[in-house]
């Protein structure tokens, strides 16, 4: 039979108090078989849980120390609450249990944050990086990562690693930000990188491509255009040959019935100007039907095991029809189809109707000086 043994201390005068619970119902306390001591607490009130606590800096006072580096404490300044992993503070700084990353999670005077910060060497002070900050006005502040001129804070899409979003501040205004490459700066393609003039501005790969600007009564919408990004270039010819494929119409939107406006059909300028144009002719986003994935498992057809709620044996398509809404059965279209639409950029059409001109006028100009032949004779 094990023996449990309580030993005072002959040179101290602390008195150690073990006190019943006010309840009549029985309480047991079972500790692990291992060697050593489980729980430690220092003269500061640290306690440590399979580990002998770090001496932290008396600011800091009741903390809670599990395993090799998961933290719980208390610091007095702000009244602050710590959780994290592999840090202790010496009354210095912050500083690494191990070699290892750091993670700290604070709340302080009403501000919520989360820093990290990568591998060191044991003992070495850590510099902290606030990833994310809650201020106590509401305003929660993201780290920022400087990237070709754009403070901006990545916001990573789950599950692929070399693709980001992120938001931030350049110049006078807001960068929005999409990452194609995490290692790789210049492949951040920049919108709404606004300064004092221009509302938008598009960049690709570090190349700014275009974007909107006004100034004064004028608003521009800009596409790129510099020579020192283009190559093979020929004169034009053919143009007004082209030029005759299009087809302008007088029409009016089936949601305005009683307005004509003047365009084309964009999947009719496809074949004469493709650049124009985006999206496919008649393409839609299709139907979407009832599956048995629409349809929730109920309490009734889970049962208790073990303390935990398990899901019976799984049921057959019959079997979860029941659970549809009336009427309905699986494969019947729950969403319809809808359309998905073409549009169409119309500056686009401006250097075939350039050329068509120029065309155009070169052979008036011929006919100009065939008449004048003519007349002089």
């Amino acid at each position: 039979m094990s023996k449990v043994k309580i030993k005072g201390n002959a040179s101290g005068t602390g008195v150690l108090t073990i006190e019943a619970p006010n309840t009549n119902t029985d309480r047991t306390i079972t500790l692990p078989d291992g060697t050593g001591e489980l729980i430690q607490a220092d003269a500061s009130g640290n306690v440590g849980i399979g580990v002998t606590p770090e001496s932290w800096n008396t600011a800091y006072n009741g903390v809670l120390e599990i395993g090799d580096g998961h933290i719980l404490s208390h610091n007095d300044v702000g009244d602050g609450i710590e959780l994290g992993a592999n840090f202790y503070h010496d009354g210095t700084g912050h500083k690494r249990k191990s070699a290892n990353e750091a993670t700290r999670f604070y709340m302080s005077d009403g501000t919520y944050g989360f820093q990290v910060t990568g591998n060191g060497t044991a003992d070495s002070a850590i510099s902290w990086t606030t990833a994310m900050q809650i201020n106590n006005d509401g305003q929660m502040d993201l780290a920022a990562r400087n990237v070709t001129g754009a403070n901006c804070a990545v916001i990573r899409t789950a599950g692929d690693g070399d693709h980001a979003g992120g938001v931030g501040s350049s110049g006078n205004g807001i960068a929005v930000a999409t990452l194609g490459n995490g290692t790789n700066a210049d492949d951040w393609a920049y919108v709404a990188d606004v300064g004092y003039g221009q509302v938008l501005s598009s960049r690709f790969r570090g190349t700014h491509i275009g974007g909107i600007s006004n100034w004064s009564t004028t608003t521009s919408f800009n596409t790129s255009s510099d020579y020192r990004l283009k190559e093979n270039e020929v004169p034009m010819s053919g143009a007004i040959t082209r030029l005759k494929e299009l087809k302008p119409y007088r029409f009016n939107w089936k949601i305005e019935p009683d307005e004509e406006v003047d365009g084309f059909f964009a999947h009719e300028v496809t074949p004469v100007v493709p650049v124009a144009v985006t999206g496919e002719k008649d393409a839609v986003h299709p139907a979407i039907l009832w599956n048995e994935n629409d349809v929730m498992y109920s309490e009734s057809d889970q049962e208790v095991k073990d303390g935990h709620k398990t899901t019976k044996d799984v049921k057959i398509s019959r079997d979860l029809e029941k659970d549809l809404p009336e009427g309905v059965s699986f494969g019947d279209v729950r969403t319809p189809e809808k359309m998905r639409t073409q549009t169409i950029d119309h500056s686009k059409l401006v250097p075939l109707l350039t050329g068509a001109l120029q065309e155009a006028v070169a052979k008036i100009e011929d006919l100009e000086k065939r008449i004048e032949i003519l007349e002089a004779k």
